[in-house]
């Protein structure tokens, strides 16, 4: 099987007092290997991160049912970071003392690739991205990352002078 690499990227609607997810997903085969990665950041007031990969090894398995996986486990990683992202946000009602059952719950939706030049502008994620290219299995991620490092960062001022 010839590899192939993709990555995607979702963002999740700004959440009143939790912020917003911004997610990129991975789906890559190297060798006879799946690989399924996301990368979760939440701009929230601590900056939270998770990764998640998922892998599959298809040696010996017949095409076609190889093939069924190549086809789902782009949901199925989206999936997982939707769940993971609505755990933490279930946490964070809980600790400010409110029913999370009558809120929303995470829904990621597509989003381009300047998403990602945003989110590497706002500079708050810095040894996450760095963390990313280094252990993603997309070498399209990898490029991608490597192109925009010389983005210009933001620098954030509490006191105007």
């Amino acid at each position: 099987m010839p590899s192939t690499k993709t990555f995607k990227v979702y963002t999740g609607k700004f959440l009143s007092g939790w912020g917003r997810a911004t997610v990129i997903t991975t789906s890559t085969i190297i060798d006879k290997t799946s690989y399924a990665q996301f990368f979760a950041f939440l701009e929230s007031d601590d900056f939270q991160y998770e990764e998640l990969e998922i892998s599959c090894d298809f040696s010996g398995v017949p095409s076609e049912v190889a093939a069924a996986d190549y086809s789902t486990v782009d949901l199925e990683i989206l999936s997982h970071a939707e769940q993971r992202l609505s755990r933490s946000l279930r946490e964070y009602y809980k600790k400010i003392g409110e029913d999370y059952r009558l809120r929303e719950i995470i829904k990621l939706e597509p989003n381009e690739d300047d998403t990602i030049i945003g989110l590497i502008m706002r500079n708050r994620f810095p040894d996450k991205i760095a963390r990313i290219k280094h252990i993603t299995k997309s070498e399209d991620l990898r490029q991608f990352l490597d192109q925009n490092r010389w983005v210009p960062k933001r620098q954030y001022h509490d006191r105007i002078d």
